[in-house]
């Protein structure tokens, strides 16, 4: 239910039962404490997969106190009284309870034998997470996790921090730290710079200004028709106290919502009237449906799933390369015009360049990978494979000008697919020249702001008490 394993469920509806039980018949101080601590931590711990470690505590605690519960009604045959006086303190009343049932425990009473038997119970149940646990480290293959439905065993072993995060975060420990200016990224990956990385972030998934998710949005996604650039991102940087700028994959498959953000900053998105679409449709916005988001956006090519029709496939007359026809999709429109894929783009996940139908060379590439797959979509009846498309620079100055929309004008895209931004210099990877995902795979890259101003975040100081030489980075 909702996620959640059924034998969580159960032990949080026991103990709620038995510290509900206790509050009304002995009038149980320890069994509110128990309630206010644990339930707050299981329903974050059950939203948030990152407060899942506090809710583990919780958890124990809570079985705890229903072994606790369970030895009292032992000692009164399962039979619940109730005190009469409340003059005597919870904690008293416990610690008696506990001395009167702890000295006459006899395992050949029929009441000891039931918890016995309840334990041995819960040791099986929780035994069967252990197995899912046990598979998925014996066959650590996330894409037969996955499939056999090993939910848990998928969380532990396959919804993890990449070794590419490690290392990006280790470069941070090692030449940023707690003294440095900020690292400016997507709020998602605050908690990482923060914790591996032992720096300060500008944004945290406990941001509470959301402007400030916009103002970066806005940096990241638009360009200098919007009257954005390096520039006005170099000052937004200064304002923050950031000097380092990361960009990661992962935001091209949240490029919807960097998009809709940066847009409403701009104030060429209404946030009313996409909370209110949304809203019809059961969500918190309705993405992409203005014309700012749909120009942002990146073009997709849409091939054919199957290829079983001669009319799939290209004619070139001066060249032997076997192509598939394909067409882009380009905001909300598909293109007037036809190209061509090679064929070995099935075969493989080798970057390949698009042709014209005359069998001319382009500068527009795909990467058949997971990263720029976005699922399948029906045309008129024909299935077909959604990749986004990328493109070479192919006029002065690194520009692109066949650009199909804002998209490839963005410092997202110019920073992470080539490592330039001007007034910028690329300090993590090191050594890396090309095309990002063409000529090497980098998931993380960080560049540093060259002419930084802005000086050095303030240091929390350390509470009187703390006498470590630990910095906890903001």
């Amino acid at each position: 239910m909702f996620g959640v394993n059924i034998i969580v469920w159960l032990v949080m509806l026991l103990f709620t039962v038995l510290m509900l039980l206790a509050i009304y018949f002995r009038h149980s101080k320890f069994a509110i404490l128990s309630l206010a601590a644990v339930w707050p931590l299981a329903v974050a711990g059950m939203l948030e997969v990152k407060y899942l470690p506090h809710f583990g505590v919780a958890y124990i605690l809570a079985i705890c106190a229903i072994i606790g519960e369970l030895m009292i009604l032992a000692e009164n045959n399962f039979q619940f009284k109730e005190v009469k006086s409340r003059h005597e303190s919870d904690i008293t009343l416990q610690i008696k309870e506990m001395k009167n049932v702890i000295p006459r425990l006899d395992l050949t009473k029929t009441s000891i034998k039931v918890i016995v038997a309840i334990a041995i119970i819960a040791a099986l149940l929780e035994s069967t997470v252990m197995i899912n646990v046990v598979g998925a480290a014996l066959n650590p293959n996330c894409n037969t996790i996955v499939n056999s439905g090993n939910s848990l065993g998928y969380t532990l072993y396959c919804e993890t921090i990449s070794q590419a995060w490690l290392s990006a975060t280790a470069w941070m420990k090692a030449n940023v730290g707690p003294y440095a200016p900020r690292i400016l990224s997507w709020w998602d990956y605050g908690d990482w710079i923060n914790w591996f990385g032992n720096s300060n972030a500008v944004l945290r998934g406990d941001n509470a200004v959301a402007t400030s998710d916009y103002a970066t949005a806005a940096q990241y996604v638009l360009s200098q028709r919007d009257g954005v650039n390096t520039s006005t991102l170099a000052s937004y940087m200064n304002s923050i106290q950031s000097k380092y700028v990361l960009f990661d994959d992962q935001l091209m498959q949240k490029w919807g919502a960097l998009d809709f953000l940066a847009c409403v900053n701009a104030g060429e998105t209404s946030l009313a009237y996409a909370v209110q679409q949304g809203q019809q449709n059961g969500q918190s916005y309705a993405l992409g449906s203005s014309q700012c988001e749909l120009s942002h956006a990146p073009a997709y090519a849409l091939i054919p799933a199957t290829t079983s029709s001669v009319s799939n496939y290209c004619q070139f007359s001066n060249s032997s390369i076997q192509a598939v026809k394909t067409v882009l999709l380009v905001g909300q429109s598909i293109s007037n015009s036809t190209y061509c894929v090679p064929a070995s783009l099935y075969q493989n996940s080798n970057p390949v360049h698009l042709y014209t139908e005359n069998g001319t060379i382009t500068n527009a590439m795909i990467i058949p990978s997971q990263t720029f797959y976005y699922g399948t979509v029906n045309v008129g009846g024909q299935q077909f494979v959604d990749f986004m498309v990328l493109y070479l620079p192919n006029g002065p100055n690194d520009t692109i000008t066949n650009a199909p929309t804002l998209f490839y004008n963005s410092s997202y895209y110019k920073a992470f697919f080539f490592g330039k931004l001007p007034g910028y210099t690329l300090v993590y990877p090191q050594n890396f020249t090309g095309m990002n995902y063409v000529n090497s795979i980098n998931q993380v890259m960080i560049l540093s702001l060259n002419n930084y101003t802005g000086g050095i975040p303030p240091v929390t100081p350390k509470a009187s008490y703390v006498t470590n030489n630990y910095t906890m980075p903001g």
